[in-house]
């Protein structure tokens, strides 16, 4: 029998999402990110916690063997080399409007630095 302090009201939002309380999350160890097992019993809606494991981490050496047993049939070996040479230019071009950007704004701190200490001169 559920007690009256963990008793909660919530309104659903569009598209049927909803809120769960945070002192009912608390409760129940869970933190902002979560899973929930949802099962209608008996014409009620029962959501109970989902413990889930943290993601394996692989080695490099694991992660190139997997990557090697992926079924890529539906790209050729061209295509791919194209992908990631279009892939390495456009890293090349983001670095090159990342390193202006920042010299831009060094640029405008400076302005405004002189123009401050100009001001002050005179």
């Amino acid at each position: 029998m559920a007690t009256p302090s963990s008793i909660k009201y919530v309104k659903s939002f569009s598209k049927g999402q909803i809120t769960i309380p945070k002192e009912l999350r608390q409760s129940l160890g869970m933190g902002d990110d979560f899973w929930l097992k949802l099962q209608i019993e008996n014409g009620k809606l029962t959501a109970e916690p989902v413990e889930h494991a943290a993601p394996r981490k692989f080695s490099k050496e694991e992660y190139l063997k997997k990557i090697l047993t992926l079924k890529t049939g539906w790209f050729n070996p061209q295509e791919i080399t194209n992908m990631r040479k279009r892939t390495a230019r456009r890293l090349k071009r983001m670095d090159r409007e990342l390193a202006y950007a920042l010299a831009s704004r060094q640029d405008s701190k400076k302005n405004s630095l002189w123009q401050t200490y100009s001001s002050t001169r005179r």
